[in-house]
């Protein structure tokens, strides 16, 4: 599959790349498990540009699904959930349940601070990640990587 990346970070938007750790992570996984990340976009922590970057990633012919990284915190400039959930096709109601258990399980009442959500937009799926190394492992690994291929069928279903 051809995955994309968005990072939303004001930091990395001024650094690049290099400084974007939980993209690299969910990169990697992704390659190991023989999927393409075709690109990889960083956007500052801006409601505008998070959702014109989603959207456009999700209208790409050559994207299959778009992993959110990112601006889902509880701060007043954490607005990606808010800022894209409107624009959901439909909404995966059970990731964001399922997600939370599993990052209990890990971390505890640390958890209840981390946020997620996901979608499909225009056709492709969205997931939308907290920009914390552990929790992207767990939720890629665990919960994204054994149904990404099944979500994407069914999400370009006509």
């Amino acid at each position: 599959m051809n995955i994309a990346i968005l990072t939303v970070s004001s930091i990395a938007y001024e650094k690049g790349t290099q400084a974007d750790v939980c993209g690299g992570v969910i990169r990697d996984m992704l390659l190991d498990a023989r999927h393409r990340v075709i690109r990889w976009e960083i956007v500052p922590n801006d409601r505008d540009k998070i959702v014109i970057a989603a959207a456009m990633l999700a209208k790409a012919e050559d994207v299959d699904a778009v992993f959110i990284l990112g601006g889902t915190g509880l701060g007043k400039k954490d607005v990606t959930i808010e800022a894209l959930k409107k624009g959901f096709e439909k909404e995966l109601e059970n990731f964001g349940p399922i997600f939370s258990m599993l990052m209990f399980e890990e971390l505890g009442a640390e958890s209840i601070k981390l946020r997620s959500a996901a979608g499909i937009m225009n056709g492709k799926l969205v997931f939308c990640l907290p920009s914390v190394p552990k929790a992207c492992e767990i939720a890629v690994g665990r919960l994204i990587l054994p149904q990404i291929e099944e979500l994407a069928r069914l999400a370009k279903e006509k």
